[in-house]
Parts: structure tokens; sequence; C-alpha cells
């Protein structure tokens, strides 16, 4: 049982302010069930009315969610508890500040009903903004209620395809620009000098893989056995996601390169300054509007590369497997068909066929990992560290971007 404290100066469902010796600052403390004991935070704040507005704000966020609890406080601890440890963290702020600004600081949770996300994602659609945005900020709020409620939580249209025949409009065009043959030798050939070497790289890396940036960015030695001419794209000790990194055959025209590229097996092949980077996309983007093709961006090699697979009559299940989409399927045995040669022999080879027809087109070798840098170096301002690049998130930095202060949820002295 909880031990009663007398004279609380201010208490919020289960929270209440106190001092501690020595200190000016309030603390939050609250009774932990779990381990039958007091725990106590630090509020920061000298002020005694400042402390109760953060001590209230805290206590909305932590306690259990209802569907009479506030859409801010079920936001707000999605937030701080999942999404903010994520590359897309910023996005899902950005996503929840949209959400709020529409249903109000105040809203419940029963307030998200059909005819609210409908009008929501109209009004976003009156901004020229497309169904797949307004569905990708809903599987935000989706993904929030459902870490607060579970299986209570209210239905939320966060799958695009769903959204648009609810609302009548045309369904969403596949997403995904594909460069031509020249457009994709121009700017491999724009790659030059030391400074431009981590985008050729990565480029390499994923003209061979197939696989997602984040994955060709990780990619470190002991992920490749040159023996067996496997590559495991999920490390070990990493939880396989929706998202799947499958184990892929290691291409002949990949091999050569991995074997040149020195780094230790704790790094990563692409390095800018002996620095692992976690996206490319600023450089893509800046060659793109340079060579004319303003579309390009990391995910565009992995398009390509589909397209051109299916194109070469590759077994559909083959290229599926490749870009991680069949996780539904996946099946026990993957590592121990792995060595078998002829996995993935169909792809494999098709991948080389289409890296020694587009080596025909560009200056710089792509078979030969002797070939040196062509040109001069140029100056390539790093790569961000922040997240990866998603379409929408071109309109998220037109409109501007949440602080790091959070979202704050309305402050009432009493809550559910």
């Amino acid at each position: 049982m909880p031990r009663q404290h007398k004279n609380k100066v201010f208490e919020v469902a289960g929270w209440w302010l106190d001092r501690v010796s020595g200190s000016t600052f309030w603390y939050a403390f609250h009774y932990d069930t779990e381990y039958g004991r007091v725990r106590r935070e630090s509020l920061g704040c000298v002020d005694f009315e400042e402390a109760k507005i953060a001590l209230t704000q805290k206590a909305l966020v932590r306690a259990p969610k209802a569907l009479d609890s506030y859409l801010s406080a079920v936001l707000e601890a999605y937030c701080s508890e999942v999404s903010d440890a994520k590359r897309s963290g910023p996005q899902a702020r950005y996503a929840a500040a949209r959400i709020l600004k529409f249903w109000g600081d105040t809203a419940r949770v029963r307030d998200v009903t059909d005819k609210k996300q409908f009008a929501f994602a109209n009004a976003l659609m009156d901004e020229k903004l497309t169904v797949t945005y307004a569905a990708r900020i809903l599987s935000v709020l989706s993904a929030a209620v459902r870490h607060a409620m579970g299986n209570q939580a209210p239905k939320v249209y966060g799958w695009a395809a769903t959204l648009a025949e609810k609302l009548g409009a045309p369904e969403p065009a596949p997403r995904g620009w594909i460069p031509s043959d020249d457009q994709l030798a121009k700017f491999l050939d724009s790659l030059q000098g030391r400074q431009a070497e981590h985008v050729f790289k990565y480029s390499l890396l994923a003209l061979n893989t197939l696989a997602r940036p984040e994955a060709n960015l990780e990619l470190k030695p002991d992920q490749v056995d040159c023996e067996r001419e496997i590559i495991t794209l999920n490390p070990e000790g990493r939880r396989q996601t929706k998202k799947r990194r499958p184990v892929i055959r290691l291409t002949q025209t990949l091999k050569p390169w991995l074997e040149e590229w020195e780094t230790d097996d704790d790094l990563p092949y692409v390095l800018f300054n002996g620095k692992p980077i976690k996206r490319v996309y600023k450089t893509f983007n800046r060659k793109g509007v340079e060579l004319g093709f303003p579309e390009l961006v990391p995910y565009s090699l992995r398009h390509k590369m589909a397209t051109e697979l299916r194109a070469r009559r590759v077994d559909r299940d083959e290229v599926s497997y490749l870009l991680g989409h069949k996780d539904a399927q996946f099946k026990m045995t993957e590592w121990y068909e792995s060595f078998d040669p002829r996995f993935l022999a169909e792809a494999a080879e098709g991948i080389s066929e289409y890296l020694v027809h587009l080596n025909k087109l560009t200056d710089r070798d792509l078979l030969r990992p002797d070939t040196p840098n062509i040109l001069p170096n140029e100056e390539i301002e790093p790569e961000d560290t922040a997240f990866d690049q998603l379409d929408f998130f071109n309109d998220f930095l037109s409109l501007g971007m949440v602080g790091g202060t959070g979202i704050e949820p309305v402050t009432p002295t009493m809550s559910t």
C-alpha cells in the first residue's frame, strides 16, 4: 500500500508536488505500484505556479488513457515514449501538431470519429496536399491511440488507398520516380572526387542489393560472407521489423568492390570523413537539380533496379523477396536456403547484367574498383543525420517543423 503523504501542497491524478532537501526545485512524486515505492522526478521549476502546470502535464501524459482522455496527452505520450527515439521523431511531432491544430487542444480521444478524420483529410487536400500525405499524418494518430489504448482505440484511416476510397478520391498512384539509364549514368559520373566517394559507394550498394537506404548505409563487413557469396542485411542483434532486411546473394558486380573497400568490421562501408552517416538525400537532391531531374532521391535506385529485374523477367517472388516485401511468407528455412548457390541466382544474374549494361554508359568504370576518381575533388557539404527521406517530408520542410519543446497538453486541475 502507498504511504499516505499529509498536507500535499498540490496533487493531480496520483502525482503530487514536494521539495527535496538541499534543492530549490520542485519535484513530481508518484507511487510506483510495480515496485511498491515512491518515485520522484525533478520538474526543473522553482516557481510554484510553473511547477503546478508541469506536474499536471506530466500526470496527463502518464495517466492510463480512455476515450475521455485528452488527445494532446495521448499524442505527447506516443511521441515521448515511442517516436522520439526514431529518426522519424521530428516528423511524428509535426504530424501531431497538425492534428491538434485541427482537432483543438481540448479534444478528447472520443472526438476521433470517421467524420472528423475525413474532414481533416479534406482540409489538407484543400491545401493542394495529397491523400497520401493526409494518410501518413493520420497514421501517426493511429499509432498514438493504439499505443495508449490498444484494442480499445478508435479506428483511424492511416492507409492511403482506404482513405481515398472513403473520400471518393482517386486511388494514389505508386510512389517513386524512376530514372532512365542515361540519367542514372550521368548521376554516377557526377560523383567526382574523394569528397563524393561515400555517395558513389552508397549508389553501388543500392544498385546491387536493392535494399532500403538505411540498410545500405549501415552495412558492415561482418554482414558479408564472400566465400558463400551472401549478405545478411539484418545485422546480428537487430530486431527484424515489417520493413524486412533479408539474406541476399552477393552479386559478382559488387563482390570486388567490397573486397577493395577497407574498413573495420565495426564500421560500415559508407563513411564520410571516417564517420558513419545516416542519409545521403542532400547530395541526391542537389545533383538531381543540377542535372535536370530534381525528382531523384536515394529510393530511386531501388525502384530502378526492381523495374529492371522485372523487365528481365526475373521471378516476381525473387524481386519481392529482395525488396523485403515477403514478410508474411517468410520461411524459417531462409538462412539454410541462402547457402544454396541457386538461391536468388536469377535475381543476382539480372542485377549483374544490368550493371554491365549501365557500365557502357558511364565514364567511370562500375565493374573495376581500381578505377581512379575522375576530376579534382569537389566540395560537398556533409550529409545530415536527422532522418530518412520520404516524399511527404518535402511538404513538412516547406511548412515548418515542430520545435523540441514537445506537444503541450491542456492543463486542467483534474484529468482522466
